[in-house]
């Protein structure tokens, strides 16, 4: 590790074709409390020129550059002083150049737009003015073992995942297949052509609906296992999210096996989900209506003063009072009485001479 002091000044070559980036650079580099010495280079041969007379403490360089590369001057910059340290830097965010960045033995690495404050903690910490380890997000080895992993995942596809899975299994056939019996990748050979067409939608959509469930127990990503024996193949159903699931077909499922169908589905789940959302498929089932909202309460009415003294004069009506309400009423049914209504009868208009005569 370099040892800095007052008396001696840490040197720094910042190597990038683009010169609003050096400056950038540069600037943040002084404004930390060390004493640096600073040299920019537009272009790798012009940054080899002095590299090759006087090594740095520090090359900070992107990778694309005119001409040489910047893993090129770092290639050679390593074979002269394999002790210094070196930052990389790029403006292209793919998963290769990280890979790259790891085996050209680069200490650190930042996509552009750089986080300055993290960049300025990098060059702290990689010249060791700083007593601490680097952080997770510059261990580079860790880097490099993401992007393998992410690069085999990619290099599998979908497709590649279930049937690695069908061969784990054994199985006959192994399929993805959507809530409503559809089927979205298929591994393996059918016993029956009937699977997809009859059975398979014959049963699926009662099994999501069970996702339902593992909602209501909290469970993000249901587990549910549901197996059928039949005479010529068995099958099983696992969950992949709460719309899509896995048909295995077995020529004879054993009570034993279950675990194992479990550990090995669910363990490529997360992985097919991300392949299906990254095809923009639909990643729920259909959510039910959403239940009425209760009637709001009715609002209350001002009362009427007049009103409100009329019903509080009241008075109890007693049965017999009541009854010769309606005898009353009942009675008054003859023609005098009926003449006041809005309607007439034909025998109340004759009476009243209103209507033509009969022929």
């Amino acid at each position: 590790m370099i040892e800095f002091s007052d008396m001696s000044a840490a040197k720094i070559v910042i190597v990038d074709d683009q010169r609003e980036v050096t400056r950038v650079l540069r600037s943040g580099l002084e404004s930390l409390e060390h004493e640096l010495t600073v040299t920019e280079f537009l272009s790798g041969e012009e940054a080899w020129l002095e590299l090759s007379r006087s090594a740095p403490d520090l090359l900070i360089s992107d990778v694309r550059l005119p001409g040489m590369s910047g893993f090129d001057l770092v290639k050679r910059f390593k074979a002269r002083a394999p002790e210094a340290k070196v930052i990389l830097i790029s403006g292209a965010a793919e998963p290769k150049v990280r890979k790259d960045v790891a085996q050209a033995g680069a200490n650190a690495f930042f996509f552009k737009p750089i986080e300055m404050a993290d960049f300025l903690d990098a060059v702290e910490r990689v010249l060791g003015m700083v007593e601490t380890v680097l952080p997770h997000e510059l261990d580079l080895e860790r880097q490099d073992a993401e992007v393998e992993a992410e690069e085999e995942r990619q290099a599998k596809g979908m497709s590649g995942r279930i049937a690695d899975l069908r061969e784990k299994l054994g199985a006959q056939a192994v399929l993805l297949v959507g809530d409503r019996g559809q089927v979205v990748v298929r591994s393996g050979t059918l016993p029956k052509p009937e699977v997809e067409s009859v059975l398979l939608p014959a049963v699926l959509p009662a099994f999501i609906s069970t996702a339902k469930a593992s909602q209501f127990l909290r469970k993000p990503l249901p587990e549910s296992l549901l197996t059928f024996k039949g005479q010529e193949f068995d099958l099983a159903l696992t969950h992949v999210g709460d719309a899509y699931a896995f048909a295995i077909l077995l020529k004879e499922l054993k009570p034993d096996d279950l675990p194992t169908i479990s550990r090995m589905t669910q363990a490529v789940v997360q992985e097919v989900l991300l392949d299906l959302s990254k095809l923009g498929v639909a990643m729920a089932a259909p959510s039910a209506a959403a239940e009425p909202e209760p009637a709001p309460e009715p609002e209350e009415l001002p009362i009427d003063p007049e009103l409100d003294a009329l019903f509080s004069k009241k008075t109890k009506v007693k049965a017999g009072d009541a009854d010769a309400f309606w005898e009353t009423s009942s009675a008054g049914s003859s023609s005098a009485s009926m003449i006041s209504t809005d309607a007439l009868s034909y025998d109340q208009a004759m009476q009243l001479g209103l209507a033509p005569p009969e022929e």
